[in-house]
């Protein structure tokens, strides 16, 4: 359902999209950021939904759900509203924008008021694209609406942020995520609370591991990997490090579970008490581990893994990514 009231939380976001709805005062550039899972796209297909919808009359906030208008939105039939497509995982290329949106754009709406135009993952714009799109986002027609959803606000150029109504999406609190998980996704109750933890506010992502029925099997796998590291040799992980390498997707979430556990390591190493950590049940070998690593060497551990995701969005081969962060994660001291 792609509706203003179906999404949890992000009042500030919503009300400020309602609010231009009501008073019909419609920007043609919006930049909503934040992770994925945050419910971006959500917001930004029901903000469009309430643009196109036939039956929406002056001063409305909400898409009717019921016109031909509304149902074309929901199927991703709609003439006027488009989504901006790449070939390359990792690029979205000049002549995509160009072809999409900038050549796209001088043709008039079909049937409504608007022509949307939603760019998901729009940080993958290299710089040649993104100075395409900005003549248009500085000289719309005053039918355009121009929805660029990004992880990373910062690898937009200045030019494109600041011609941009910028919207950030925040991190829901447990009772909302819990509330999500058991009344919609009907999670029981103790398996929602497990996840909260993981989830970090991000409502996606707790969906995502509530209904993983391997989450606890592979939480439990990177517990060991991670408490015998220290000290070892890499050599010892080649079958550990084959089966990670198998999905790039699996491999990705892993990267978040071994930070949230060097988290609890370099927290517990600070003077954090049990109950502040995520991996409380494990806290027996999170002790283990900030008595063994430096300082230094936590810091280390986190800058191999921001060097492993990026590896990982680079194509770079899994089975690689994983033997060199593990020859950095074993060591205990600079």
């Amino acid at each position: 359902m792609k509706n203003f009231e179906y999404i949890i939380g992000q009042e500030a976001v919503r009300e400020h999209l309602q609010h231009s709805l009501a008073l019909n005062k419609i920007s043609q550039a919006y930049m909503l950021s934040g992770e994925d899972g945050m419910g971006k796209k959500q917001m930004a297909e029901a903000f469009a939904k309430a643009l196109l919808c036939e039956e929406r009359e002056d001063g409305g906030d909400e898409s009717c759900g019921n016109c031909h208008s509304c149902k074309q939105v929901e199927s991703h039939n709609h003439p006027d509203l488009i989504y901006v497509t790449h070939n390359k995982p990792q690029l979205i290329s000049v002549d995509e924008i160009r072809e999409q949106v900038v050549g796209d754009v001088q043709i008039r709406p079909y049937q409504s008021k608007y022509k949307v135009y939603i760019i998901d993952e729009a940080e993958l714009m290299n710089e040649q694209a993104q100075n395409a799109l900005l003549k248009t986002i500085e000289e719309p027609p005053e039918y355009a609406v121009i929805l660029l959803l990004t992880t990373n606000e910062q690898m937009m150029l200045q030019t494109v942020r600041s011609r941009c109504i910028k919207l950030s999406m925040v991190p829901l609190s447990d009772d909302q995520i819990v509330k999500a998980l058991t009344q919609r996704e009907h999670i029981p109750p103790v398996r929602a609370q497990k996840i909260l933890p993981f989830a970090r506010g991000n409502l996606g992502r707790a969906k995502e591991l509530a209904l993983s029925e391997e989450f606890e099997e592979k939480r439990t796998m990177y517990i060991r990997i991670l408490s015998q590291l220290p000290g070892s040799s890499v050599y010892q992980w080649t079958d550990d490090i084959e089966k990670l390498a198998e999905d790039k997707k699996e491999l990705a979430s892993g990267f978040d579970l071994m930070e949230d556990w060097y988290r609890d390591v370099l927290l517990y190493k600070a003077g954090a008490l049990r109950e502040q950590l995520i991996y409380q049940d494990a806290f027996s070998k999170v002790a283990q581990g900030a008595g063994t690593y430096s300082f230094r060497q936590l810091q280390k551990n986190f800058e191999a893994l921001c060097v492993a995701r990026e590896q990982l969005k680079r194509q770079v081969r899994p089975q690689l990514i994983l033997e060199n962060l593990f020859t950095e994660l074993r060591r205990t001291k600079e």
